[in-house]
């Protein structure tokens, strides 16, 4: 029997293998280069489903659907104090903005 998820996963790893050019296999890992690094993605499959793809964003034609991740709420954001913008002004001032 298969490990829960391998078929998923192999589609994942092959889609990420043909998309990001140079990138290939290192033991489970899957490395892309990119900029002179390497970022390493390793896939797991999740032991429990949240959301029910409620929070994710999708590409390509979902049948006019959006289903995108809730927006936040600007009055939940901590505004800045008049001492950090004059600090944040005299900073940029600093360095020639």
């Amino acid at each position: 029997m298969a490990a829960r998820g391998t078929e998923e996963k192999n589609f994942i790893k092959n889609k990420l293998l043909e998309v990001f050019e140079g990138s290939f296999i290192d033991d489970k890992v899957i490395r892309i280069p990119i900029n002179d690094m390497e970022i390493k993605v390793t896939l797991t499959a999740a032991k429990d489903v949240i959301g029910g793809g409620s929070s994710i964003v999708t590409s390509g034609d979902n049948g006019g659907s959006d289903n995108t991740a809730p927006k936040p709420n600007p009055a939940d954001f901590v505004k800045p104090t008049e001492d950090e913008k004059t600090r944040v002004k005299e900073l940029l001032e600093e360095l020639g903005f």
